[in-house]
């Protein structure tokens, strides 16, 4: 149990694949339809670890051959803060791993410029509030794994 949350799935392990249904349903989802499957409100399927990392792939792997990214500077600035409340609420979900907080920092590394061009025009502090959410994240698999070690004692 403990190695769900803790292990990092290299890609050559062919234990667990990505199921390619949920890559496929997540590839043609647009901001919000990503918002509503993290808050497991479509019905098709359920929220799940590897379906939250599909999505940060989705926003931090490049779009094209061009190296272009999901979010753009130019793009509206409702997108951009989508993006950054998604980010937000995949850190607080109970479906998340070592992964997907490495998967977060990418976020933060790849869109830095975007969310600090966000901050000083509009006055917001979107950077300290992702950061935030990655702390949470953190104190969040601390007590999933606790809650983990504490079934395993029990189960022997």
């Amino acid at each position: 149990m403990l190695r769900k949350i803790l292990v990092k799935k290299s890609k050559n392990d062919t234990q667990e694949i990505v199921n390619p249904h949920i890559s496929e349903k997540i590839a043609k989802m647009n901001i919000s339809d990503m918002r509503l499957y993290v808050k497991n409100k479509i019905t098709d399927f359920e929220v799940s670890m590897d379906g939250i990392n599909e999505v940060l792939k989705r926003l931090t792997n490049p779009v094209n051959d061009k190296g272009e990214y999901y979010l753009k500077v130019d793009d509206m600035d409702t997108k951009k803060k989508k993006a950054f409340d998604l980010i937000i609420l995949i850190a607080s979900s109970k479906c998340i791993n070592l992964e997907t907080i490495e998967l977060i920092q990418k976020f933060m590394e790849v869109y830095q410029p975007i969310i600090e061009h966000c901050d000083n025009e509009n006055k917001q502090i979107n950077e300290t509030r992702i950061k935030k959410a990655i702390e949470t994240a953190i104190v969040n698999i601390q007590t999933i794994s606790a809650v983990h070690n504490k079934l395993d004692v029990l189960k022997h």
